[in-house]
């Protein structure tokens, strides 16, 4: 009666936030520092807070899941029209010449991809669920 399931495809859907864990852990440093450098300390504690719960939780939290979406916003230049914003001062200081605006651009793609992944296989459970 079970012998049509194959045991290798219950694991690859155990963790549906797999690849977004990978994508994150390879590119820890690099989150980190353009975090920082498009949003101060605000971005650095994000990416700190997204990096550690992924890192520390089986479960992809809704906590987890909207500071994942405000570090996008911060490395997709969501603010950066708000003149009086921190994100528009830091954002005015960088050379659009210099490599790490193309390299913030790959890190933010990837992050990007990496959520909708997420997205499609996984809905992100309450902090009392995941517990």
């Amino acid at each position: 009666m079970f012998d049509h399931l194959h045991p290798t495809s219950l694991l690859a859907k155990a963790d549906p936030a797999a690849s977004f864990r990978e994508f994150a852990a390879s590119h820890r440093e690099g989150l980190l520092n353009a975090a920082g450098l498009l949003g101060g300390r605000r971005g650095v504690r994000l990416a700190l807070a997204v990096l550690d719960d992924l890192a520390s939780n089986r479960s992809l939290t809704r906590r987890t899941w909207m500071q994942t979406t405000a570090l996008l916003e911060i490395l997709s230049l969501e603010r950066v029209q708000d003149s009086e914003s921190e994100e528009c001062a830091r954002f005015a200081a960088i050379n659009p010449c210099d490599p790490v605006v193309e390299e913030i651009c790959a890190l933010t793609d990837g992050l990007r991809e990496a959520l909708e992944r997420v997205n499609t296989d996984h809905r992100p459970v309450s902090r009392g669920v995941s517990a």
